[in-house]
């Protein structure tokens, strides 16, 4: 480095912070909202010195809604939004159809999913950002990530100097949503490990002449000629079509990337009517907004962090077969696990090794994208007679008997569990409660406290809006306990009692005498216990 052009932070753009995210797309926007939210000192850096204006990230997932409610962004998303009730697989016609009305309902109170632009997605939440007197900060591009243990060096240019002055700043934690491509994660030599497809796939968003789909109906086809998904947007429908070999010949490069793939070309608007045609689809594409062609990577990072100070969020950690359709809402919920885990820590409510948790919580989702990238790319290929058939039936009686649904909640992290430090069962006194626990309980520790419920508090919008623990307090036997104390310990920033078996939140937590659930800011249950001593709230607050 030259150290004529090198300066300690006395000018350029970025000063010292808690906290610098690297990247701008919706995940780091996400983290950044939470981090204004939680009064955290931050910024916010991309290399681009624009936003891409593309279609990628299109559906949005009920948890993503849920992250985003108290930013006060999800109405203006809504409205614009083209609104999805159902998901339907089929090949040449119909096997599965679920509902996310009936299916997601008793988990949230959007169930629902939207097609929605990533360019409108990252525009209302930097909106939210230029509300809160934050912004974006352009073209910095990083030279060199140092973690000297107590805080991280972070070198860099401004891309629109012509001097090439290298400037320094030290920040507390970085937070490094920079895409799969992630300059980040191969500084710090972590692997990305996984496969990348055989074959390669087109995406694209295109207004046609009205497509007979089912309305407010998300498809995914497996047609025995080849597969595609299909989403309606607020302008015209988006896709991804996996290509066939004899597909992808004419739009491929002889020059090779650099894990010895041939290079996709670009493919001509024309052309989509005819891989819709071979798939049984009649499309008559009357404008291409957006396309790309590219090899989808199924790929899962080794660790999401260096062990201390930097950590990887999004397609930085995790990428899969837009197939899936599940890339950036499993990236925003990395944002809302890691983000409030670090504001604790900031604000000294929280030890360092809490971070540790992001790791544990959040890899075994990221697997699961990966593996359901993999299972939609295999599955999106042609396949014989005999395949498609066992494919079909086998679907058919999933549908039938319900055995899919536990599968797409789990895809969609409907009914996501946690297991870390940070969930804990506390049984009561008896051992007839342990039983109760394990047969009858409906909201388990590491369970996410369900949107749905929202409404049965007696003060939902503040639930929702404050940024630490909540507490309810199910004091059914009406014990004289010192409850008042409960209310004012550190971190806790809600409180409801609920003295009485005749509401909601008795039966939809499984509650059946006394008990505290603690949950986290993140909405997932930390603390279940059967018991009203307050020492076990105080026990697990001291240890975070």
């Amino acid at each position: 480095m030259n150290s004529k052009n090198h300066h300690q932070m006395t000018q350029g753009q970025l000063k010292d912070c808690d906290v610098l995210i690297i990247g701008a797309g919706p995940v780091g926007l996400t983290s950044a909202a939470e981090l204004i939210r939680q009064g955290i000192n931050f910024q916010i850096i991309d290399q681009r010195l624009e936003p891409e204006i593309k279609s990628t990230g299109t559906a949005i997932n009920p948890p993503t809604l849920e992250v985003f409610e108290p930013f006060g962004i999800v109405p203006e998303l809504m409205n614009y939004g083209s609104q999805g009730n159902e998901l339907q697989i089929q090949n040449e016609s119909p096997i599965l159809k679920f509902s996310f009305q009936s299916e997601f309902k008793k988990y949230t109170k959007y169930p629902v999913s939207f097609g929605i632009e990533q360019w409108f997605t990252e525009r209302t939440l930097n909106n939210y950002l230029l509300q809160n007197q934050h912004s974006i900060i352009r073209g910095i591009k990083i030279i060199d990530l140092k973690d000297e243990k107590e805080y991280v060096t972070v070198d860099y240019v401004d891309v629109n100097d012509t001097d090439e002055t290298v400037y320094q700043i030290k920040v507390k934690y970085i937070i490094a949503a920079d895409g799969a491509k992630s300059n980040t994660r191969k500084r710090l030599g972590i692997k990305y490990e996984g496969v990348s497809n055989t074959r390669t796939s087109a995406v694209a968003h295109f207004e046609a002449e009205p497509i007979e789909i089912p309305d407010n109906t998300q498809i995914v086809s497996f047609h025995q000629q080849g597969g595609y998904f299909l989403l309606k947007m607020p302008k015209g429908y988006a896709t991804c079509i996996p290509l066939l070999e004899s597909e992808e010949q004419e739009w491929i490069s002889d020059e090779l990337d650099s894990h010895g793939n041939q290079i996709p070309l670009p493919i001509a608007d024309h052309y989509f009517e005819k891989l819709f045609a071979k798939r049984g689809l009649k499309v008559k594409v009357k404008n291409i907004i957006w396309k790309a062609h590219f090899r989808p990577n199924n790929r899962v990072a080794s660790n999401y962090s260096n062990k201390n100070r930097i950590f990887l969020i999004g397609d930085a950690v995790h990428s899969s077969d837009p197939m899936a359709g599940l890339g950036l809402n499993y990236g925003v919920q990395d944002a809302a696990n890691l983000t409030w885990k670090i504001a604790f820590v900031v604000k000294g409510l929280a030890h360092h090794g809490i971070l540790d948790s992001y790791e544990i919580e959040m890899k075994p989702y990221g697997e699961l994208v990966v593996k359901s990238g993999i299972s939609s790319g295999v599955n999106a290929l042609p396949v014989s007679s005999t395949h498609d058939f066992i494919r079909s039936h086998y679907l058919k009686f999933a549908s039938d008997y319900k055995l899919a649904t536990k599968g797409i909640l789990n895809l969609y992290n409907m009914d996501k569990q946690y297991n870390s430090k940070l969930t804990r069962f506390v049984p009561g006194p008896c051992s007839i409660q342990r039983l109760r626990y394990q047969f009858i309980t409906k909201l388990e520790a590491g369970q996410k406290f369900p949107s749905s419920l929202f409404d049965h508090l007696t003060d939902s919008k503040s639930f929702i809006q404050t940024t630490g623990f909540k507490l309810l307090i199910f004091n059914l036997n009406q014990q004289p306990q010192q409850m008042e104390q409960m209310q004012h310990i550190k971190g806790i920033t809600f409180t409801q009692i609920i003295n009485s078996f005749e509401t909601e939140l008795v039966e939809h937590c499984g509650v059946l005498g006394d008990c505290i659930l603690l949950i986290r800011p993140d909405n997932f249950v930390g603390l279940r216990s059967h018991s009203l001593d307050m020492s076990i709230v105080l026990d697990y607050m001291n240890a975070l």
